[in-house]
């Protein structure tokens, strides 16, 4: 293989140590630097609540209670606040806002003309109009006495709103896909109504000294006075250009430094041999005893496309299933949020097992006293608390856990952190006995290697800094924060951070010793493209966290930081996967025998999908402007399922079939059945995105464009896409398949596996 002559590995990785390092400590003084402004910048809580003569409607613990109701029935996940949370029902801080603005304009069209709005002339409308808007516009929070004012106009559209939720949430509307008793308390309606009207409030007035709301003028609704600031589109015209520079820039490096000239030959070919002989390879006790997650995974991911294809289901028929009344039983609400918990569960589950496996062969040695108790004790709290939270969730979402209960056994109903407090706690307990376990398993190796910068030792590192991240979803320990804009902000550092930061920390390590186990590349080309990685991960994850924080109520810095550094991650581990998969084919035509090729191509595939999902699909939707309009939609749901499943799904089973394939008997594996439940899981995530994520997701797209947010959000919109919704069913179907096929085909391996060796 020729070199550059410019080519130096040792100095190339000696760079990016220094490089990664300096970088780190930068963007943490970033992170924390944001911190202080989303606390300083968020919307005030007002003490008081009053009218202009005095009297108080509602005080600022109302609104932190209401936001605790809104919490405990898991409202989030059948709307959102801000544009987060689920996309079936409306976006409430828009709903409220809207009709706030057509109540409004009845009131002062009865003030001043004696008519209902409808009935006055187009030049008196268009006054109101305006009217309307400078009112709305007003920030009359006074800061001195912690007091904010309503206007009567904005007292009458709270009155009439406060009725129509009153009825909507105790009554039901099928139309809706709401069942009866949603929030059973009149009290507690009335605290989440004035939850709504605060964040409507923040959404809609002035920040003070600037030209834009709280939310950055979002969501889009001209009859409130929210268009795009000019500043949306220099970021996002900026965000393009410097994407364009830095890809060229991250590809130019990768070529010229780090695996100059791959493509000339093969990097092995002569003396190639995969590290592990599987003829003679001998298994552990707690080698063997990784198999159970995997069959613990493939049996949550069937519980969690049948979530998925019931919530599917549901926006194309919202009030029942197939005739069926479900809605009562099995709310929306209820089943996302066991749809989202699944999909989690059934990843690191996979992930655990292939963890536990990978650091006993790489350490070596004796097995460590203990360690099979350790493993078995992981699986067993994994199954109980997952079952546990399951239930939990169902019945603090119900209302059957009361006094604060629901906040610790029940559903905290923040998307993707709706496990209760307790829980949670477990999670992580059993997050950092896992890490024990790899330590116990890689120490003997360790021993030996005393580079820190190892393929080894970043496995035990990102595997550390998923527990570590997990803990920013549970501040403070005790209770809920008061404002929703600091509670979002720290769910998204757990669902940012968390998912695209430390999961793909993980991921690229684990794909990357992969590559290395396999003598596909070389273990000083893997280890610079790790740090390259890593570097982007943290420039992506770290930074590129801002684009979640666009409208939320945080300071507009965001903007400019969020948009600059979201997509770059996925460059080097594709360009390193192209490698590994240019060097595979060589040894095939070769006559090389390649065994892991079953679990090489759900790698290959695992790869494709964190391009096209987290990286063309995502950059589609994270650039500030189209973000604004966009926030929320069904392009977020092409985006979310394409990433997490088609990356951290999709590798969980890589690696499952990793293991496998190293335990069960050579003489019994057969490659068949795992390749057909890969095509169908390709097949049906792009019948998903073909006939359902995106031309759904465009129209919405429209809608908002043309009649504005809260319109495309609305049930208005859903019924006239009606055959899109129904068309997600193909990809079910043959997504399905696929699971079922996966479930079957693990159950068998395991009953084919070697016999432990006695240590």
């Amino acid at each position: 293989m020729s070199k550059s002559i410019y080519y130096d590995e040792k100095s190339v990785n000696k760079f990016l140590k220094i490089t990664l390092s300096l970088t780190i400590i930068v963007l943490v003084a970033i992170l924390v630097y944001g911190t202080f402004k989303v606390y300083y910048g968020a919307p005030p809580i007002p003490g008081q609540v009053i009218s202009a003569k005095g009297k108080t409607l509602f005080t600022g613990q109302d609104i932190v209670a209401g936001k605790a109701r809104f919490q405990e029935f898991d409202l989030m996940d059948y709307g959102s606040i801000y544009g987060n949370g689920a996309y079936f029902g409306p976006d409430f801080t828009d709903q409220y806002l809207h009709r706030e603005v057509k109540y409004y304009r009845d009131f002062e069209s009865q003030k001043l003309y004696k008519k209902p709005y409808n009935q006055i002339s187009p030049r008196d409308r268009d006054y109101i109009k305006s009217l309307v808007i400078s009112k709305i516009k007003k920030n009359r929070f006074s800061s001195a006495g912690n007091v904010l004012t309503y206007t009567p106009g904005e007292i009458y559209a709270f009155d009439k709103i406060q009725k129509r939720i009153e009825n909507l949430y105790t009554n039901g509307n099928p139309k809706l896909g709401i069942g009866k008793d949603l929030v059973p308390s009149k009290y507690d309606i009335k605290r989440i109504v004035e939850f709504y009207s605060w964040a409507a409030w923040s959404a809609g007035t002035l920040r003070p000294g600037v030209d834009h709301t709280y939310t950055n003028n979002w969501p889009y609704n001209r009859g409130a006075g929210n268009v795009p600031p000019t500043y949306l589109y220099t970021w996002t015209f900026a965000s393009i250009a410097v994407f364009i520079a830095l890809a060229g820039l991250v590809i130019w490096f990768f070529l010229t430094y780090i695996s100059p000239g791959w493509q000339e030959a093969p990097a092995m070919l002569d003396n190639w041999k995969p590290m592990e002989d599987l003829g003679n390879f001998k298994i552990t006790h707690s080698m063997k005893k990784a198999g159970k997650y995997f069959f613990l995974g493939a049996f949550l991911l069937g519980l969690q496309i049948i979530a998925g294809m019931l919530l599917a289901h549901y926006y194309a028929e919202r009030s029942s299933f197939f005739g069926i009344n479900t809605l009562t039983i099995l709310p929306f609400n209820i089943v996302k949020s066991w749809h989202i918990q699944l999909a989690i569960l059934f990843i690191a589950s996979m992930w655990l097992g292939a963890g536990i496996f990978v650091s006993k062969y790489i350490g070596g040695g004796k097995e460590p006293k203990w360690q099979s108790f350790l493993i078995d004790f992981l699986w067993w709290a994994l199954l109980i608390d997952g079952v546990a939270a399951l239930i939990g969730m169902y019945l603090g979402a119900k209302g059957y856990f009361h006094k604060g209960l629901w906040f610790f056994i029940g559903n905290q109903g923040l998307e993707y952190l709706q496990l209760g407090r307790l829980n949670q706690i477990i999670v992580f307990v059993g997050l950092l006995l896992w890490v024990v376990i790899l330590y116990r398993a890689l120490k003997p190796n360790f021993i030996k290697n005393t580079d820190k910068w190892s393929v080894e030792w970043l496995l035990l590192i990102s595997a550390s800094t998923i527990g570590l991240m997990y803990v920013f979803g549970m501040f403070p320990l005790a209770w809920i924060l008061k404002n929703w804009t600091i509670t979002d902000f720290w769910r998204w550092w757990v669902v940012h951070l968390w998912v695209e930061g430390t999961f793909e920390f993980f991921a690229v390590v684990v794909i990357g010793y992969f590559f290395l186990a396999q003598g596909l590349v070389k273990r000083q080309t893997i280890e610079n493209t790790l740090l390259l990685e890593i570097l982007l991960i943290f420039l992506g994850g770290i930074i590129g966290t801002g684009h979640h924080f666009y409208f939320i109520g945080d300071a507009s810095i965001w903007i400019a930081l969020g948009s600059m550094f979201s997509f770059l991650e996925v460059i080097p581990l594709l360009l390193l996967t192209m490698q590994a998969v240019y060097e595979k084919n060589v040894l095939v035509k070769a006559g090389k025998e390649f065994p892991q090729d079953l679990s090489f191509k759900y790698l290959e595939a695992s790869t494709f999908w964190n391009f096209v999902g987290a990286g063309v699909f995502g950059s589609l939707i994270n650039t500030p402007l189209m973000n604004y309009y966009e926030h929320g939609q069904y392009l977020t749901i092409n985006h979310g399922h394409t990433a997490l499943f088609g990356v951290f799904g999709l590798l969980g089973i890589a690696l499952s079939y990793y293991v496998l394939r190293m335990i069960v008997e050579p003489s019994k594996w057969s490659d068949k059945a795992g390749r057909i439940a890969l095509w169908c899981f390709n097949a049906g995530m792009i019948l998903w995105v073909i006939l359902n994520f995106l031309p759904e997701g465009f129209m919405q797209f429209a809608a908002s464009v043309k009649h504005g947010y809260w319109y495309s959000r609305s049930i208005y919109f859903y019924d006239k896409t009606d055959m899109w919704l129904w068309l997600r069913s193909p990809g079910d179907l043959v997504f399905t398949i696929g699971v079922l096929v996966l479930f079957i085909d693990i159950t068998i391996k395991l009953l084919q596996v070697k016999k432990s060796v006695k240590e």
